[in-house]
Formats: structure tokens, C-alpha cells, sequence
């Protein structure tokens, strides 16, 4: 499942997987964490990423 981030303030020190950039950069970021955090910037990204780990890529 993805989850959508609305408040990414206090990721300033959280990077993105699918781009060289930290999570607090952007308004939104789309969070995958079946074992381990993985943060994207669109959720085409994260959709992906999802899809490819065999997870629901349902974004809540």
C-alpha cells in the first residue's frame, strides 16, 4: 500500500528514492514501507516501485 504524505516538513533529512532531492523539498511525497521506507516523488514513481516489490499499489 502506498501511503500519500501531505505534511513532509520534518523529512528534511529523508531522500528520495527515484530522485536526488530530500522528501521535505516537495509539498507531497508517496511512502512505501513494507520492510523499509521507500519515498517518492510522483506517485507513477511509487506505483512502480510498488507493483515491482508484488504490493498493493492502492494510495490511501
Amino acid at each position: 500500500m502506498i501511503h500519500e504524505i501531505t505534511d513532509t516538513s520534518s523529512l528534511d533529512d529523508v531522500y528520495f528514492e527515484d530522485k536526488d532531492d530530500v522528501v521535505a523539498s516537495q509539498d507531497v511525497a508517496y511512502l512505501i514501507c513494507p520492510f523499509k521506507f521507500y519515498y517518492y516523488s510522483t506517485k507513477e514513481a511509487a506505483r512502480t516501485k510498488a507493483q515491482s516489490m508484488g504490493i498493493s499499489d492502492q494510495i490511501v
